[in-house]
């Protein structure tokens, strides 16, 4: 600004004129940008501004927790939109501690995008489209996460606090229209068109090809076969091992894995499925069969014994005879 008048003290008054107005387009133009991003930054999230970074953009999140430098520090939660560049960082609601009890809101913009929320007024689990930004922490990508997060953790409360008892829920009762327990081998389903909610893209596992492929869902209907996200299907459905190695080449991360997965632990981990899986008994050095819950599993998980055998049994077995 300030060599902005000097210039101008050298200009003939002839041409002062213009150069005011220039100057003055020029600043009108800066502050009109200023504008927009702060008008586009406020609308982000309910709750205000999303965290920024140095560069003023938000800063993107992941919601699988292996990423720690992906994580939102305290007092914010991961917004997730219709792509990774839309998760980033909201504030969390100072009023309301419990996301659960916050309403259930579609946001400010234009898409839809199926997710689920807690009706904190009939205590159940409900769809909503969700049009892209401008929501809140009651905002779950399936309804198993949404059950998980909210049911079970209003149960748990109203057991512990007499004065506010939940609503009696049974958990045995399927709130979604999925209710397979396996989804995994179900031929992908397109369902049938539901007025006013267009096609979208979904995944499903393909047992073939031992991977998740995308297929067009008409809106209403299927199978639990039927993953809004990539990521989820993978978590669900694939192995421990498929999953990381997905997650490393999405965020370009160059470390490898090797049979030390073998050593993981038994996770059962936690949701509504009950999917048959293999780990390898590191003590017993066997490949035994258990049941996965669907999320949090480990990288210990194989769909087949002998996928379970190849990897570390084998590997194992001629390690030890080398030494």
């Amino acid at each position: 600004m300030v060599e902005s008048m000097i210039a101008l003290e050298n200009v003939s008054d002839q041409n002062q004129s213009c150069f005011v107005k220039l100057l003055f387009q020029k600043l009108l133009s800066r502050f009109e940008a200023y504008s927009t991003v702060t008008f586009h930054f406020t609308h982000l999230c309910e709750g205000g501004i999303p965290l920024l970074l140095e560069n003023d953009r938000p800063k993107s999140c992941s919601p699988h927790p292996a990423f720690n430098a992906l994580q939102c520090p305290n007092n914010f939660w991961c917004h997730l939109g219709s792509t990774n560049t839309t998760n980033y960082c909201c504030p969390k609601n100072r009023k309301v501690k419990n996301r659960c009890h916050l309403p259930p809101t579609v946001g400010l913009g234009s898409g839809k995008m199926r997710r689920y929320a807690y009706d904190i007024t009939n205590g159940l689990c409900k769809e909503l489209f969700y049009t892209g930004y401008g929501g809140n922490e009651n905002n779950f990508l399936t309804m198993a996460d949404c059950q998980r997060e909210c049911l079970i953790t209003q149960s748990t409360s109203s057991t512990t606090i007499a004065s506010s008892p939940a609503p009696k829920i049974s958990l045995s009762k399927k709130l979604t229209q999925f209710e397979d327990k396996n989804p995994c081998e179900l031929t992908p389903d397109r369902g049938s068109p539901k007025q006013d909610v267009p096609p979208s893209l979904r995944w499903y596992y393909d047992v073939a090809a031992t991977r998740c492929m995308q297929f067009h869902y008409l809106g209403s209907d299927g199978n639990g076969n039927n993953f809004e996200r990539e990521h989820i299907c993978m978590e669900v459905c694939g192995t421990g091992l498929s999953l990381s190695l997905y997650l490393l080449k999405f965020f370009e991360f160059s470390e490898s894995h090797n049979i030390s997965s073998c050593f993981y632990p038994l996770k059962h981990g936690f949701g509504l499925f009950e999917i048959p899986r293999y780990f390898f008994n590191h003590v017993s050095k066997s490949c035994e069969q258990f049941i996965y819950a669907g999320h949090g599993g480990n990288e210990n998980r194989f769909i087949t014994a002998e996928e379970c055998r190849d990897t570390c049994v084998l590997p194992i077995k001629g390690i030890s005879h080398q030494r």
